[in-house]
């Protein structure tokens, strides 16, 4: 018997994991001998790791990356949705400079204009008391089409509206619409138009030079940030005076993008002081109407003067070349002679104090 026994080769069935304690079970072949082995030497497999699917969505949502890179942050920062987040920004930079550095040579034809207002809120409109507009470049027109690149180009139209940017040695387009050095703009922060009202330039992280980066490195094509100008609501000697930029843009898939865009500068005032509440507000939005409609007609016509005295100083007689000698949109009027009837009518004061258009 013990002979036959010693011939016999032990068989060793599954390992499984017993309720209470790290124990595994051998067996015999012959099935008549069970003997308890504790297992705390033996290495169990970990089971892999999970990436939340959840935290993968919104990722990909919030930051437009692609879903292996989310899984990948997420991998990395053990599921930790900020980690991630700030792994998935360095990662986006870093790739956006290396791609940039390889794209510099290539020419850039195509682009987007952007102009943006904003008013005591700090919520984007077409028309307020601070104002940008900037002329961002790409390769293409499919890439100026995308939403990321009309998304950045209104972000830096704001931060060039929002920021405090050193003009005092520019050269002045207008009295109040400022030229805006590039280098220093791209230093600035990227104003954060996601949620409303929208973050100030002071409260934002990103810079622009950084978010031209990020999304370099997702669009592939060469971006460069060409030209830029504010609209400045200067402190004006007389009293009363309300300033007012009107923003308009042609061209273009959103509301604030195009390949023609413009700012109007203008001001006014009552001409009573003892104006009631009511001819208050009523002149204040008949002001708001149509600095954005002599704005619009500044993207449209393209005018070269303000009015009649820029013209002849520069001894032109082309009327079509003075804004205020243009008809009103809507009306059969000059924009002089319609000015003229508003002032009556609501019994305020306006000067138009200079436009500047860009395209693209």
């Amino acid at each position: 018997m013990s002979t036959i026994l010693g011939q016999l080769t032990p068989r060793r069935l599954p390992i499984s994991r017993l309720a209470g304690a790290n124990l595994a079970i051998w067996r015999t072949n012959v099935g008549f001998t069970t003997q308890r082995l504790h297992t705390s030497a033996i290495r169990f497999a970990e089971a892999p790791f999970k990436v939340n699917v959840k935290l993968v969505a919104r990722l990909r949502k919030e930051l437009q990356v692609p879903m292996n890179k989310a899984r990948e942050a997420l991998t990395q920062c053990n599921n930790d949705y900020d980690k991630a987040y700030s792994w998935l920004e360095q990662d986006a930079l870093k790739s956006g400079a290396e791609s940039a550095a390889k794209l510099a040579d290539r020419s850039t034809q195509s682009g987007l204009v952007a102009s943006v207002a904003f008013g005591e809120g700090n919520t984007p409109a077409k028309v307020g008391t601070r104002g940008g507009m900037i002329v961002l470049r790409c390769e293409t027109d499919f890439v100026a089409r995308n939403e990321l690149f009309r998304n950045l180009a209104t972000r830096i139209a704001a931060s060039a509206a929002l920021g405090q940017h050193d003009s005092t040695t520019s050269q002045l387009a207008t009295p109040e619409i400022v030229p805006v050095s590039v280098e220093q703009l791209l230093g600035q922060p990227l104003v954060n138009l996601a949620e409303e009202p929208a973050q100030s330039s002071e409260t934002s992280s990103a810079t622009v030079d950084a978010g031209m980066m990020d999304v370099i490195g997702k669009l592939k094509e060469n971006t460069v940030l060409h030209q830029a100008s504010m609209f400045i609501p200067r402190t004006l000697p007389e009293e009363g005076w309300h300033p007012l930029v009107g923003v308009a843009n042609h061209g273009g898939e959103s509301p604030y993008t195009g390949k023609f865009g413009a700012l109007l500068a203008m001001k006014y005032r009552m001409a009573s002081a003892s104006a009631t509440q009511h001819e208050k507000a009523a002149a204040s939005e008949a002001m708001a109407t149509l600095a954005t409609k002599l704005a619009r007609m500044v993207v449209g016509f393209d005018p070269k003067y303000t009015d009649k005295n820029q013209a002849r100083a520069d001894n032109c007689a082309d009327d079509q070349s003075t804004l205020l000698e243009l008809p009103l949109l809507g009306h059969t009027d000059t924009i002089r002679a319609v000015m003229q009837g508003m002032q009556k009518e609501l019994g305020v004061e306006i000067k138009v104090t200079g436009f500047l258009r860009y395209a693209v």
